[in-house]
């Protein structure tokens, strides 16, 4: 029988498959891959690394990736991409997975999930795969629900108040039913924090003072709101400004322009040019003001693909 020494490891996170981990361990290990069969990654380290590109769109809880889902061209620069970063937490290198929004800590994804970084509520609702570093974690509380039609329950109810789809509008994602999400009125909702903060959530900290103990927005603290809705959107202009500066270092045009065809969407662009679904909304929102991941560009309108 094969040893431990013999187990192959992931090529990121430099960890074995580990039986009943589960997401902290990094999922089920895939491979080999590709025509060296010399490679073996993590199911959940290759999707959340950002250029890794895939042969289709899975659901990891009821469609589970494999080895022939990941392009191996894009797994490979992935790996030498992230062979210089370092992982915040370890401090080992092969940290393909980067703050969302600033960039500038990188994480294994056994480390990211560990630590509480990992945002579940974006895959639940937009099937989108984001990690933030602590001072830019989203603030989870609890919203309460006076009912509608749907749902006619009121109550408190789980949920993330986060930057998005579209960057600069704050918006309630629910994590259990009602589900859903909706467009966040700070003078109108109640939000309560049950928790205390985590060390280090600066976000989520100022959600909290905003709000307060009493979990309605107190108008005395417009200078605290102030600072919150200035702090978003300087978030992704520097995100967006970092990509291109980087492009332009490299010698390289910021984006390409294209015709749509009939149906095509953020997230068909994205897979298709492999590029990351929120860059290429990005750029696109200008002229596009409420596009999100699955919206539907009509037919020979110029989309630009970074």
């Amino acid at each position: 029988a094969s040893s431990m020494l013999d187990a192959p490891t992931c090529a990121f996170c430099k960890k074995t498959f580990q039986k009943d981990a589960g997401k902290e361990g990094g999922g089920r290990l895939l491979g080999p891959i590709g025509t060296k069969m010399d490679v073996y990654v993590h199911e959940y380290c290759a999707l959340f690394s950002p250029q890794v590109c895939l042969n289709r769109e899975v659901s990891p809880e009821s469609d589970p990736l494999c080895s022939q889902d990941l392009e191996e061209r894009s797994i490979r620069a992935e790996l030498r991409r992230s062979a210089g970063l370092r992982c915040s937490i370890c401090n080992l290198s092969g940290a393909s997975i980067g703050c969302f929004i600033c960039s500038q800590k990188s994480y294994h994804f056994p480390c990211a999930q560990q630590a509480g970084l990992v945002e579940w509520h974006w895959w639940e609702n937009h099937s989108e795969r984001v990690v933030h570093c602590p001072p830019h974690r989203d603030p989870l509380c609890e919203v309460w629900w006076s009912g509608d039609i749907d749902f006619p329950e009121p109550g408190w109810f789980p949920c993330a108040v986060v930057d998005g789809p579209i960057e600069g509008h704050l918006t309630v994602l629910y994590s259990t039913p009602p589900w859903g999400e909706e467009r966040l009125n700070m003078q109108a909702v109640r939000i309560r924090f049950p928790h205390n903060t985590p060390p280090g959530c600066t976000r989520w900290q100022a959600f909290a003072d905003l709000f307060g103990e009493e979990g309605k927005f107190d108008a005395d603290k417009i200078s605290m709101e102030n600072k919150l809705t200035d702090l978003l959107p300087y978030a992704a202009a520097s995100r967006l400004g970092r990509r291109q500066a980087k492009r332009s270092r490299r010698g390289e045009e910021s984006y390409k322009e294209i015709l749509a065809n009939e149906n095509d969407t953020p997230k068909t662009l994205a897979k298709k040019f492999c590029v990351d679904v929120r860059e290429l909304i990005e750029l696109n929102i200008p002229a596009f003001p409420e596009l999100a991941p699955s919206s539907k560009f009509r037919r020979n309108t110029l989309v630009r693909i970074p």
